[in-house]
């Protein structure tokens, strides 16, 4: 029988399996098979295996003391040498990217999805998976807002507690819209990309435009009918990822201009150098990406997955 219930006292059978026993419980425990009950009947008793019981008490006849050997724990992976060496280098460079940290500290981002979002998001790659060489065949396009600058980049820092204000160790954050942005309108497919197009503020100049994809059925062209919130499923995305890249990186100066006309047609010119500079091997290996998007749309019930 357990130990008698008291007041203040834990319970030995409302104890979870897999939990360790205190001190005064090991040495119930030690009383009741001193007293010649069987290793079954206490281990019933205090809801643990008969195999506990029996180390507990073996324990205390060889040792006698009911304390846990001390454990081992995990081995160390590092010697103390690499890890002095991790410290030289992180105070050699102290900054870090944030894309490298991201996927290991930060939640991934996402936009919101309701149910119905997500049936609609899995009944696309049912539909398509049997005639996925077709889709891969098509002429994805899209549109998308371009600035002169790109606010607010996050940034990561190895540094001590006492460093926390350090100006050379804070992110700058600044409030401040961007001066210039242009929308731009662009295509993909396996073998190559249309011309960029600069869209311009003027809604009369886009009439005859908009009409002609309301009728472009009438040109035997036929439009997809893509499932909202789904912008995984189309690889011209990451494309325009690549094209801001590109930009920032080849023109770290976009971020002086101002809001006039010259500047305007600076940074225009500058996208479209930033667009036939993306490698044409990154647009195929995205468009060919296509069957691995449907599928890990299929494995996560229409929900979010790592495109």
């Amino acid at each position: 029988m357990p130990l008698n219930r008291a007041f203040g006292t834990e319970i030995s059978g409302n104890r979870q399996r897999n939990h360790e026993f205190s001190p005064v419980q090991k040495a119930a425990i030690v009383a009741e098979l001193s007293q010649g009950k069987t290793h079954r009947a206490v281990a019933t008793a205090f809801n643990t295996s008969p195999s506990t019981t029996y180390r507990i008490f073996k324990r205390w006849k060889e040792d006698a003391t009911l304390e846990n050997k001390p454990r081992s724990g995990r081995p160390p992976k590092l010697t103390e040498a690499e890890k002095r060496y991790i410290v030289l280098l992180v105070k050699r460079n102290r900054s870090i990217i944030y894309s490298a940290l991201q996927c290991k500290w930060k939640a991934i981002k996402r936009i919101p999805l309701s149910k119905k979002t997500a049936a609609n998001r899995l009944s696309f790659p049912h539909y398509w998976l049997p005639k996925v060489e077709e889709l891969i065949e098509v002429i994805f396009s899209d549109e998308t807002s371009i600035a002169n600058q790109i606010l607010n980049i996050p940034k990561w820092v190895f540094r001590k507690p006492h460093k926390r204000f350090d100006k050379g160790l804070i992110n700058l954050t600044c409030h401040v819209k961007s001066p210039l942005s242009i929308m731009a309108w662009g295509a993909i497919y396996r073998t190559g990309r249309s011309p960029i197009i600069i869209m311009e503020s003027i809604r009369r100049l886009y009439l005859k435009v908009f009409y002609l994809f309301l009728t472009l059925s009438e040109h035997t062209i036929i439009r997809i009918k893509w499932p909202a919130y789904s912008p995984n499923l189309n690889p011209i995305e990451h494309v325009w990822k690549a094209l801001k890249q590109e930009l920032v990186t080849a023109n770290p100066h976009l971020s002086n201009l101002k809001k006039n006309k010259a500047h305007k047609a600076e940074l225009t010119e500058c996208i479209k150098k930033a667009w036939a500079a993306i490698p044409q091997a990154l647009i195929t290996r995205l468009i060919e990406s296509i069957p691995q998007r449907l599928h890990a749309v299929i494995r996560a019930c229409g929900w979010y997955t790592k495109y």
